[in-house]
């Protein structure tokens, strides 16, 4: 990683003065805008706008950026002419640099400016970092076209195709592209770089479908003249605080309110056409391939599922963030079993999957970037469906039980049972409400959930009536995978419980009940403390099957999420 070209400025701890940037005395000249970018965060001016920085051509691709939905990081970046300085903190320490390559900054309501822009024949790629939520998608995949402001979007461009005001991502890239077929501007690349498998296509189905219902010639003429661009983006980046923009200030002698910290790791995978140019970001590292898919999955069970395991074993060990957990080398040991559980059913070739071990290894070890275990934690219930139960079942079909699969599902389980249950040595001594002494064995997360002798204490659900307490002995010769499901229904303000062998699956809403204890979903199925080296899963080559699509196929709520209070009507 190479830094500025700037010395290091005064310190202002020691009294002395600092400035703003300004591009008469900091960065270069603003390039002619051939970009347009809708969503102006932090990890896209860590790298989409670093690798346009650092392009060979990096002079003649300019980039006109639009915010989200407040205004005041484009007043910001517009008071210092576009210039913003990313921190990049490495084991050896921080070193800025000041990028350029945003030569506009646009509030995102500016919908003329955006229309002018895209009406350029010599704008040839839209960028977007704008989140999965952003692109108002239904529980299908397409356009929620039964939503708010998706309606006012639609009766806005149908109403008013060159004026019509529009809030929505789609809705804007739908009213750029009106304006650039009106003025015969030619093809365009639209790039999205939001963290969602097969993007590309994901946006195509929301922009082709906006534009159906708006003018369905507008349709065809997105089919013939928009290419969609699918990418896998990596770069962590993390909330910029007053010690980032303290350190360029004492490096540099800058006051930059717009600071950008990031680590030195960077990677961009691209695939798709670019039918009016590009820059060259394969200088800066950007890598085009045919698919994106095996580099896809690699990075979702490499990193992403060892994050996942970092945060609910690590955790339970007492540790705080992922430098903190990968330093202890039981923990180590745990991450590198789930690499070889999940190395062993990739298509990319060895080599390239070893050196991306050690690439993730010493990222993980960077003690500069405070990468919270707490925050990762969060929507577990989303993430491990995906992260977890691929490998889990590739195991299985290949006729194995791999406790390095395993103990990511048993350590979340472990993470939502509550401290009590997460710490192998640990011994709860609270009472239950119904007098039953709790169980004093925790699931095993350091054996990957295998239990050494049977459980014979009650499997105990938290429901969600007020919290009540409810258990049932297992039978293990009855249901060897020690579950039972219970169901409360609210009928007339009585309950009725449904009960009847089934396979474990563990689902808890996190929400905790009336005595500290995590409430179960409703018409969840109850997990045993541990299941036949599993926790969880039953053993077998029995489907895997964790939270995911609820009733009508909308995603579950998951922990992280609030959730209103609902009274169950009471007959009377």
């Amino acid at each position: 990683m190479t830094t500025s070209p700037y010395a290091a400025g005064p310190d202002p701890s020691a009294g002395q003065p600092t400035r703003r940037l300004s591009r008469q005395t900091d960065g270069r000249p603003a390039a002619p805008v051939r970009i347009v970018h809708l969503g102006v965060g932090n990890f896209f001016r860590a790298h989409a706008a670093w690798y346009t920085e650092r392009a060979s051509d990096a002079a003649e691709w300019g980039i006109a950026a639009f915010t989200g939905r407040s205004p005041a990081t484009a007043r910001a970046l517009s008071a210092q002419e576009g210039l913003y300085t990313l921190l990049v903190r490495g084991p050896e320490g921080a070193a800025p640099e000041v990028i350029s390559s945003l030569s506009a900054v646009h509030p995102a309501d500016d919908l003329d400016a955006l229309r002018r822009y895209l009406a350029d024949p010599r704008v040839s790629v839209v960028t977007a970092t704008v989140t999965e939520a952003g692109y108002r998608r239904s529980s299908s995949g397409g356009l929620d076209t039964s939503a708010e402001d998706v309606v006012r979007d639609v009766a806005a461009l149908r109403g008013d195709p060159v004026d019509g005001v529009v809030t929505t991502t789609p809705g804007r890239l739908v009213a750029g592209l009106l304006a650039r077929r009106a003025a015969g501007a030619g093809p365009i690349a639209v790039v999205p770089n939001d963290n969602v498998p097969d993007n590309g296509e994901m946006v195509a189905r929301v922009v082709r479908d906006l534009a159906r219902v708006v003018d369905p010639s507008l349709e065809t003429w997105v089919g013939e003249h928009v290419s969609f661009v699918t990418t896998m983006v990596d770069r962590i980046t993390p909330r910029t605080t007053a010690d980032d923009r303290a350190e360029v200030a004492r490096q540099l002698g800058i006051d930059d309110p717009e600071t950008v910290p990031t680590e030195p790791f960077s990677e961009w995978v691209l695939s798709g056409s670019f039918p009016g140019g590009r820059p060259d970001w394969e200088a800066a590292g950007a890598r085009f391939v045919d698919d994106v898919g095996p580099f896809e999955q690699r990075k979702l069970w490499l990193l992403n599922g060892s994050h996942s395991l970092l945060a609910y074993a690590g955790s339970s060990l007492g540790h705080e963030t992922v430098a903190d957990a990968i330093a202890d080398p039981e923990v180590r040991s745990w991450v590198e079993e789930w690499w070889d559980a999940a190395s062993a059913h990739l298509s990319l070739p060895a080599d390239e999957v070893r050196d991306y071990r050690a690439a993730l290894l010493a990222r993980y070890r960077n003690p500069s970037i405070r990468h919270l275990l707490a925050q990762i934690a969060a929507d577990g219930s989303q993430k491990i469906p995906i992260r977890a139960v691929p490998v889990v079942r590739a195991e299985l079909e290949a006729g194995r039980v791999s406790r390095g699969a395993l103990r990511l599902v048993a350590a979340w389980i472990a993470h939502l049972r509550g401290p009590e249950h997460r710490s192998p040595t640990h011994t709860p001594t609270r009472s239950s409400p119904s007098g039953r002494a709790p169980s004093t064995r925790p699931l095993d997360v350091r054996s990957g959930g295998s239990p050494s002798t049977p459980d014979p204490t009650p499997t105990r659900c938290w429901g969600r009536s007020r919290g009540s307490w409810r258990a049932s002995r297992r039978d293990a010769a009855h249901d060897p995978a020690g579950g039972h499901r219970h169901r409360r229904r609210h009928h007339g303000g009585q309950g009725r419980r449904f009960r009847g062998p089934r396979p474990t699956r563990a689902r808890w809403s996190g929400r905790p009940g009336t005595s500290g204890r995590p409430r179960r979903a409703a018409g969840a199925w109850c997990a045993p403390r541990a299941v036949d080296g599993s926790a969880g899963v039953p053993a077998g080559p029995a489907a895997v099957r964790l939270a995911g699509p609820g009733r009508r196929g909308r995603p579950r709520r998951d922990a992280a999420l609030p959730r209103r209070r609902r009274r169950t009507a009471r007959r009377r």
